[in-house]
């Protein structure tokens, strides 16, 4: 078992807060609007989105979150179950945060479980 992390970093013209709002808050409504090949539906089994929260997306993901900062624009969530990557990740970590200079970073960490080729018949992009 391993872990992979990724970092991502990037400018945007759009205010931190309306990012924060759209991408986060709001996502459950407009993912599906934006991109309805992908995001069929995003529902909440549990919670209405805050800490503790699981939300399916499309009935093949689900995810927790872990921490909600609404005054630093900062959010958590974990992907614990997710039909396409289940064979070979245990799960998949997310940090965003939406910085005061108007750059958006993405950290996403990986744990493996094991190096099997993913065999996966659903496409979501």
């Amino acid at each position: 078992m391993g872990v992979l992390r990724f970092d991502k970093d990037g400018s945007v013209a759009v205010a931190p807060s309306r990012m924060f709002k759209a991408f986060v808050i709001d996502s459950h409504n407009l993912f599906p609007k934006l991109l309805p090949q992908a995001f069929k539906s995003i529902v909440y089994e549990q919670g209405y989105g805050e800490v503790g929260s699981i939300e399916v997306v499309s009935t093949s993901m689900q995810s927790r979150v872990d921490a909600l900062d609404r005054d630093n624009l900062y959010y958590k969530y974990t992907v614990f179950e997710e039909d396409c990557i289940s064979d070979i990740l245990e799960l998949i970590v997310f940090q965003i945060g939406f910085g005061v200079s108007v750059v958006l970073y993405f950290l996403a960490f990986i744990e493996m479980l094991s190096c099997s080729k993913i065999k996966c018949t659903s496409r979501i992009w």
